[in-house]
């Protein structure tokens, strides 16, 4: 019998949070995407104890080809190699548009297919763990960990690592592209801006510099949202501050159950990054924001609001404001920005505010979501029912020991799979779906006992019960067992 190797370090949420940290910092802080790659890879092959760690791109001709590789000395090197696999495209690539991670723990006996099974073992694999690389929504490579000197189990915070990192080089790539053209539509605006043009009539020059202002607008908003965190808002509000020449711009988030507070995400004052700030709704211009969407008070704003300090301190004498809706087109929080003179270009203001309230709001939905989402980890792994968390395309993302014990399955056979591929198509359609849906829905929890349907779950299921996290995209599939 063939033995499975682990590694030889305990990974551990807290050690997955900090690397993940160190990337994002890197991303922030580096603007050559080389460099990013190939130092992600190398901490991956480091961490999860691995022969190969390679980055593998897609090329236009549907082809691909190994574009970065971390890997030990005993093995061959594959970096540059064009690989062409006529499988890939009938087996793999539907699951990885989809999201979906897929791993191998033992590739001889893994029943692969034969054009799959022969380029793994051209390339000595004994395992391997696949996440995607997205940009913009499309498929952009794969971030794939190598085995090579025997098989390997992979465990569920390598899987989650490896899902984590992706995300981020995704990110970097777009950071990366959206640098370069905001460096290239900043220098056409400064040079249309302090040139001229003889044989243009003035109006044309007016109509070209106001496309070029807007686009680069969007591209300067997009490359925000390629940061993340805190270092995402206070982006967002310094680049405000630039275009808008206001005197104060800040972020901020609902806090209190009962939405009458609101905490400071980052908050320049002129010029200067401001400590956070929690404060009550009552009797300041951002309730009306809160309440009624989208606000204006052009001047003479603090006779208006006598009982907001904050206001008197500033010298503030204009407001404008936009709330930050969820997905689910609930107020999470606000963007706003205060000028201690009338504001006078209120449409071009407005205009600049959507298109960053748009991406603030989805920035901080997903850092909502991924604070949920690490209670819910904790949770999933001290309870002894099994549990699971599930997305909405019925893919399992967290699971918990328990549920691997009782399902007497490897986490890569479950991680990244469907509820139909682990429990069958049968048990899917009748019963798992139908309480899946009314959950994703928005429905009442789903509850169930007995099962006696399918006679293979009924001595096993005592009680199932699906509930949603609210707040997020992920559901959450709890599963208790009547024990023997």
């Amino acid at each position: 019998m063939v033995s499975l190797d682990s590694p030889s370090s305990v990974l551990s949420p807290e050690l997955i949070l900090g690397k993940i940290a160190e990337i994002t910092l890197q991303i922030q802080q580096d603007r050559n995407l080389e460099s990013i790659l190939q130092g992600a890879i190398a901490e991956v092959r480091t961490l999860l104890n691995a022969d190969r760690v390679l980055i593998y791109r897609f090329l236009p001709d549907q082809d691909a080809v190994v574009a970065f590789e971390s890997v030990g000395t005993e093995w061959t090197p594959i970096l540059g190699q064009v690989v062409y696999d006529p499988c890939y495209a009938a087996n793999w690539v539907e699951r990885y548009q989809q999201g979906q991670t897929t791993s191998i723990s033992n590739v001889p006996r893994g029943n692969l297919a034969p054009c799959d099974a022969q380029l793994l073992e051209r390339f000595q694999v004994q395992a391997n763990l696949v996440a995607p690389i997205f940009h913009q929504r499309s498929l952009w490579g794969l971030l794939i960990v190598h085995h090579c000197r025997s098989p390997h189990e992979w465990q569920p915070l390598e899987v989650q690592l490896l899902q984590h990192l992706a995300l981020q080089l995704g990110v970097a790539v777009q950071q990366a592209e959206l640098h370069l053209r905001q460096q290239h539509l900043e220098s056409q605006l400064e040079q249309h801006q302090v040139g001229t043009v003889a044989d243009t009539r003035e109006a044309e020059c007016d109509e070209i510099l106001h496309q070029q202002k807007t686009e680069l607008i969007q591209n300067i908003a997009e490359g925000v949202s390629a940061k993340t965190g805190e270092a995402f808002f206070r982006s967002l509000v310094e680049y405000l501050i630039r275009l808008l020449g206001v005197d104060h711009a800040f972020v901020s988030e609902l806090v209190s159950p009962d939405n009458d507070r609101l905490k400071t995400l980052a908050w320049i004052s002129h010029g200067q990054i401001q400590d956070q700030l929690e404060y009550l709704l009552a009797g300041t211009p951002c309730k009306h924001v809160v309440e009624e969407g989208f606000y204006l008070y052009p001047n003479n704003l603090q006779p208006q609001f006598p009982e907001d300090f904050c206001l008197q301190v500033l010298g503030a004498e204009s407001y404008m404001g936009i709330p930050l809706l969820s997905s689910a087109g609930v107020v999470i929080g606000i963007l706003c920005v205060i000028n201690n003179r009338p504001i006078t270009n209120q449409q071009f203001i407005q205009e600049v505010l959507t298109i960053f309230a748009v991406r603030a709001a989805s920035e901080l939905e997903r850092q909502q979501s991924d604070a949920m989402l690490r209670r819910y980890e904790g949770i999933v792994a001290a309870t002894p029912d099994c549990v699971s968390l599930l997305d909405l395309n019925y893919v399992y993302q967290v699971i918990n020991q328990t549920y691997l014990s009782w399902n007497q399955k490897s986490a890569d056979q479950i991680l990244g799979h469907s509820v139909s591929d682990l429990l069958g198509q049968e048990f899917f359609e009748t019963l798992a779906k139908p309480s899946l849906d009314r959950c994703l829905g928005g429905g009442d929890p789903a509850y169930r006992r007995g099962m006696a349907e399918l006679s293979r779950w009924s001595a096993a299921i005592y009680q199932s019960h699906l509930c949603p996290l609210s707040g997020t995209r992920r559901h959450h599939f709890w599963r208790r067992h009547q024990r023997p």
